[in-house]
This record gives structure tokens, C-alpha cells and sequence, in this order.
């Protein structure tokens, strides 16, 4: 048995178009469940030997190099920091490794959620899921089980969200909301065409998906 259990193809799945951030996957009844490595890169260099694999995360490498020289400032736990600090050791060997780590995630969910929406990233697979919200939830609860076995060698994070289109100070934008804490981050911000958001959402379509 997988994450979605027995069946090759969950009732609610539905066939992929590939284009997350699409207006026609907007809506109340339509949930995202998606699964993406916790500092991917950081995750790539430790397993490839470049970090002792003592050292579990960034934030706990951060303290062992600069809290002997004095406070640490939050700016160094940042992703953006981080990012700066590794941007190069990016590569096709930390490419290939991340992918590695994501073929084991999805082994681990199985086929029932169906194929992911977008499947070429590195770092993060996302599924579609259009059931009611029980059963949405029943649905992470398995994944988070599958994935279990994993945790003890890939740092990951399983998240559901839906997405909404909204428009504001003469841009518009995709809004993807977590599920579980409302926590709301705003996604692909494009300035409004002259024929209003009806228009730009459109060009979203067309431009970013």
C-alpha cells in the first residue's frame, strides 16, 4: 500500500495540465497537496559530503560557524542568505541529487493522487486533489505515513493549499494559501493591462504557465 492507498488513481485526480499557477485551478473545491525539500541545496551538499553530516540543517551550521565570533543576526538563518552563500555549488551534481531525493518521495506516495501537476522540479512535486475537505485532509495524513520511512535521510515538508486570483494597486496575482495555518504568499505579481483583470489573468495563463 502507498500514501493514497490501494487505488491506481484517486476519484478526485484528475488528468495534470502541467500549469500550476492557471486560473482554471482556482477555486474553493480545488486543493493542491505538495511535498518540496527543506533547504534543498543544503540538503544536496550535505548528502553529496560537502557539510558534515552531523549538521542538520542551515541554521545549525550557521550557529557552528559564526556564534563563535559573536551574536548571530536572523538575516544569516534567511533563505536569501543562504542561497547567496551556496549559489556556487550549484550544479549538475547538486541537480541530480535533489532529483534523486524526489524520486524516493514519489515512490514513497505511489500513484494514487495520479500524476503531479508539474513534475520537472528539483526541489518539489505537486498533486491535485479535488475532494471535500475530509477527505483532502485523510489524504495528507497518508503521504505525511508513506513518507515516514524517509524523514530519517530527506528533510521535506507536506503542505495543502489552494489557489485564488486577486488584483491590487494595478497588479494582479495568484494567491496560494495554506489549507491548515492560512498562511498566504502571493505568486507570479503582474502589473494589469489596460483591459482589466479579466485580461491579465489571461496573460498569466498565456505568459507564466
Amino acid at each position: 500500500m502507498t500514501a493514497a492507498s490501494g487505488a491506481t488513481q484517486a476519484p478526485g485526480a484528475t488528468k495534470p495540465d502541467h500549469r500550476l499557477y492557471n486560473e482554471a485551478n482556482c477555486g474553493e473545491a480545488i486543493y493542491f497537496l505538495s511535498v518540496d525539500l527543506r533547504e534543498a541545496n543544503f540538503q544536496a551538499l550535505r548528502a553529496l559530503g560537502y557539510v558534515d553530516p552531523k549538521v542538520e540543517s542551515w541554521r545549525k551550521l550557521v550557529d557552528a560557524v559564526l556564534k563563535p565570533v559573536g551574536s548571530v543576526a536572523t538575516l544569516f538563518y534567511a533563505k536569501a542568505f543562504r542561497m547567496y552563500c551556496l549559489k556556487g555549488f550549484e550544479s549538475r551534481q547538486v541537480e541530480g541529487t535533489l532529483r534523486e531525493m524526489m524520486r524516493a518521495i514519489r515512490q514513497a506516495i505511489g500513484d494514487g493522487l495520479g500524476e503531479p501537476v508539474e513534475d520537472d522540479n528539483c526541489d518539489e512535486v505537486v498533486y491535485k486533489i479535488e475532494e471535500d475537505a475530509e477527505q483532502v485532509g485523510a489524504r495528507k495524513q497518508a503521504v505525511e505515513q508513506a513518507l515516514a520511512g524517509l524523514e530519517n535521510r530527506i528533510s521535506f515538508r507536506v503542505e495543502l493549499f489552494r489557489l485564488s486570483v486577486g488584483q491590487h494597486a494595478g497588479y494582479a496575482y495568484f494567491a496560494k494559501t495554506n489549507v491548515e495555518t492560512g498562511v498566504v504568499q502571493i505568486k507570479k505579481l503582474i502589473p494589469l493591462a489596460p483591459a482589466g483583470a479579466e485580461a491579465v489573468c489571461k496573460q498569466i495563463v498565456h505568459e507564466v504557465c
